[in-house]
């Protein structure tokens, strides 16, 4: 399977999630949950990591935090070895601890940020680790005690001060006490139950928590799926999966580059987007930013038809056929293809 490609930058915030190797535990006592919590504190310091919410069972954990500098695989590659090391040591183990790569997923500060601090809050009562009944700020491995607690009684090395903030609650002793009646007033919606909280619109957070690498609004998915080319060295083409890139990264990134393309395009042939929409299915102009998106960008036909208003991906093939005889004979045609290609070398 591809390694998935790490998107690095200042002040960048993550929802990192580890299993255990073989669906086997990451913690068999206390004196385990212990050490993985003081290794998790060593690297905090270490990184300079904003820690907002992080939940420990036994066979898996959830982090999310925010890099002030680009430090997420420094500081990972760290944690990890360090925590398997310590736990191998201890329980006289050798191996893997976990299971393949962590999984990293760039998170959007706004609603999609306070969605993933509730989310992680209310995993130890989806594992049934801890019960409304019992008071779920008593699960003893989770920051969501420390946002109950006064600040001279929380861990330092823990934002509550930071996470209460952005999710709207006064650090004060009635302000906390708001914050945990509704964070028990998410556990018992049924829509909610495996995802712990309503997510954004247009946002699926199971989805995302299993297989994605995203969770924002469409602008920012844009915005990382041009860093992941960036962090390729690859200003043109997604390229395939031998290249580092997962599946959703690939697509992303592919639609995010044709994108730009379109709006490079349209600024070269001089339609706007309500005359895109209008235009013949087979317009050379449209053939034009067709030529550029599949040079430079892997979209499928069908997405290109669709947001080029060609109709079915057999119009985009016609339109790029008629479009070569047109590049063949008429010079203001060949004179607007150098401009859209001289664009590319302009912004690469």
């Amino acid at each position: 399977m591809p390694r998935q490609v790490r998107v690095q930058y200042e002040d960048a915030i993550y929802h990192v999630m580890a299993r255990g190797n073989r669906l086997d535990k990451i913690v068999r006592s206390d004196a385990d949950r212990e050490v993985f919590e003081a290794t998790l504190e060593e690297v905090v310091g270490r990184t300079g990591w904003r820690v907002y919410a992080y939940a420990l069972i036994d066979n898996h954990y959830h982090l999310v935090f925010k890099t002030l500098k680009a430090n997420l695989v420094e500081g990972m590659t760290w944690f990890q070895n360090t925590v398997t090391k310590r736990h191998n040591a201890r329980n006289k183990l050798r191996g893997h601890l976990f299971s393949g790569r962590y999984k990293a997923v760039l998170v959007e500060e706004n609603d999609y940020l306070s969605t993933l601090i509730h989310y992680v809050h209310l995993n130890p009562v989806r594992a049934k680790l801890v019960a409304v009944k019992d008071g779920i700020e008593n699960y003893p491995w989770c920051s969501l005690a420390d946002y109950i607690k006064p600040a001279s009684k929380r861990r330092s090395w823990i934002a509550v001060g930071a996470g209460l903030e952005h999710l709207g609650y006064a650090d004060t002793a009635a302000g906390r006490r708001k914050f945990l009646a509704d964070t028990e007033g998410l556990v018992d919606k049924s829509r909610l139950t495996r995802a712990g909280i309503d997510p954004p619109e247009g946002a699926s957070l199971q989805v995302t928590v299993e297989r994605g690498w995203c969770f924002g609004s469409e602008e920012f998915r844009e915005k990382m799926s041009l860093l992941v080319g960036a962090a390729k060295g690859d200003t043109g083409t997604a390229g395939s999966k031998a290249n580092g890139y997962s599946g959703s990264q690939t697509n992303d990134h592919a639609e995010a580059t044709a994108r730009l393309w379109i709006e490079r395009g349209l600024e070269v042939v001089g339609l706007s987007r309500e005359e895109l929409a209008t235009a013949n299915k087979t317009d050379w102009r449209k053939a034009m930013i067709v030529r550029s998106i599949r040079k430079h960008s892997s979209v499928k036909l069908d997405w290109i038809a669709k947001e080029l208003h060609m109709g079915v991906r057999s119009g985009v093939t016609r339109a790029e056929q008629m479009l070569k005889v047109k590049l063949a004979n008429k010079k203001q045609v060949q004179r607007m293809w150098r401009k859209i290609e001289e664009m590319h070398h302009f912004y690469a």
